[in-house]
């Protein structure tokens, strides 16, 4: 799907951009879209890389960045004003993604958030009614995922109900639900 879309620009000449923001991990992700040939790769600093929020990383081509180097302040253009980034956050940045790239263990940190929603769902999935599934997405928030399924008439409840017992709960617990 991604070779296509660089297929396609370069094929009419358009230059091709991703947001990897929900791509990482895994760590080699940070280099397989510019290896693949995207103009510009963008990347929020928070997330896994567990940098600053307010920063990220912009990779890509070298005219590219020159370009948006163009929109940055002092130069006069402000265009980039609103998304200033102060100089602490660019160190800030630089260390979180320093310390993601040469972190010791990947592996270990999968076990953790594995070892995570099988505790959860080991919890829930013996409740009469309650169905679970853990799955990796193939494309985006590639990270073990939990999938909670109800049955109304089991439970005699919607998942929108559950949701907001769980909200109104003592802890409160927010969870995202289709229903």
């Amino acid at each position: 799907m991604h070779e296509e879309w660089v297929a396609l620009g370069k094929k009419h000449n358009i230059p091709t951009a991703i947001d990897i923001a929900a791509d990482v991990p895994p760590v080699s992700n940070l280099w397989k879209f510019n290896d693949m040939g995207f103009h510009y790769v963008v990347i929020s600093g928070g997330k896994a890389i567990r940098g600053p929020q307010s920063a990220g990383l912009l990779m890509g081509k070298k005219e590219v960045i020159a370009g948006a180097r163009l929109h940055m302040p002092p130069r006069g253009f402000n265009i980039g004003r609103g998304m200033k980034v102060n100089k602490e956050e660019i160190l800030g940045m630089y260390v979180a993604l320093d310390h993601y790239i040469n972190m010791e263990d990947h592996d270990k940190e999968w076990k953790v958030w594995e070892a995570g929603i099988d505790r959860i769902n080991n919890a829930i999935k013996s409740i009469p009614g309650v169905t679970t599934e853990v799955y990796v997405p193939k494309l985006g928030n590639i990270t073990p995922t939990l999938k909670v399924t109800l049955d109304k008439q089991k439970l005699n409840m919607t998942a929108k109900d559950l949701q907001e017992k769980l909200r109104n709960g003592s802890p409160s617990i927010e969870v995202a639900c289709g229903d």
